[in-house]
């Protein structure tokens, strides 16, 4: 039942994450295109701060692009965003239009482009809510992956999960997505999962695992340098496991000076008051050497102690 749950909150999370996308993505497009500096810098790749192709000055020099709403189906006013977009579903076509306004051609070469950067302009525009949507879904889905970490508590698990999806998706890829089709079927579905869902699902798994091994490194290191005095007192606890081996049938019960015995065990444990599950397992362990103890009871908390030592 536990897993049940565990497994409907995991898909939960994952469409609502794949939901919030779809609506953030198109969401900051309108944000984007509601600022025509900001709209006019993405398009143009840094170039220019306004938009030098359709603007109020190539309207009333050179009639553009007034003279291109009714060849695109467009009607006056038009966001300078739905012009954009209706111009790069036909930008053949209206190059060829431009081709026919010479002081136009010769104002963009004045600019420093021409109808290649117009083409690309539109592009650019006409592909901003995919691109946004595109980085809304990778954001959240490395947050999903995060919350599947923290729920699992499992990562072999999660790093089989990972490495099954890395296949797919090379297997998309290599195959041209011939895969994809040939296991989803519909246009809709080979869109929407083998070109919207998996690339930015696997961007976010990869990330979390860059992260999380070099977290986890950084971890075992500073676990290293704090455990380190521990194995000063290896020999003496080998030592002890030893000694009592010899007669530990003794019915005798004793308390153990473990600050004498183990003084660097002692002082970890007073000191290193952590929560984690390793650390508290071991923290216990120490101070389960005080006792009272007997012989057989000693020797199997020493050898439970040295056990909970890392590559020990």
């Amino acid at each position: 039942m536990k897993r049940l749950g565990k497994a409907l909150a995991a898909a939960l999370a994952f469409w609502l994450a794949l939901a919030l996308s779809g609506w953030a993505g198109p969401a900051l497009a309108r944000r984007v295109e509601s600022s025509p500096r900001l709209l006019a810098l993405y398009a143009s790749g840094g170039e220019f701060e306004q938009n030098p192709y359709f603007s109020e000055e190539s309207q009333a020099r050179f009639g553009v692009p007034l003279d291109l709403l009714s060849p695109l189906g467009l009607a006056s006013p038009v966001s300078q965003a739905e012009l954009c977009r209706r111009y790069a579903q036909r930008a053949e076509e209206m190059a060829y239009l431009l081709c026919q306004n010479q002081p136009y051609l010769e104002y963009l070469r004045g600019e420093g482009t021409g109808l290649a950067g117009l083409a690309e302009y539109c592009r650019r525009v006409a592909q901003l809510p995919d691109n946004l949507t595109y980085a809304c879904r990778y954001l959240l889905f490395l947050l999903w992956v995060l919350f599947l970490h923290l729920l699992l508590r499992n990562r072999p698990a999660l790093y089989f999960g990972m490495g099954l999806l890395c296949l797919l998706a090379t297997g998309f890829k290599l195959s041209g997505n011939l895969l994809a089709a040939a296991l989803l079927g519909s246009p809709a579905a080979l869109h929407g999962v083998a070109e919207g869902a998996v690339p930015p699902l696997l961007e976010a798994m990869l990330t979390f695992l860059i992260f999380d091994i070099t977290l986890l490194s950084l971890e075992q290191s500073r676990l290293g340098r704090k455990l380190a005095p521990l194995y000063r007192d290896l020999p003496a606890l080998q030592t002890l496991v030893a000694t009592l081996s010899a007669a530990p049938a003794s019915p005798a019960l004793y308390c153990s000076r473990v600050e004498r015995s183990l003084p660097h065990f002692a002082a970890y444990a007073k000191q290193n008051r952590s929560r984690r599950a390793k650390a508290l397992r071991l923290q216990r362990a120490v101070e389960a050497l005080a006792g009272p103890h007997t012989n057989q009871s000693f020797i199997r908390d020493l050898v439970r102690l040295q056990t909970l030592l890392p590559n020990r």
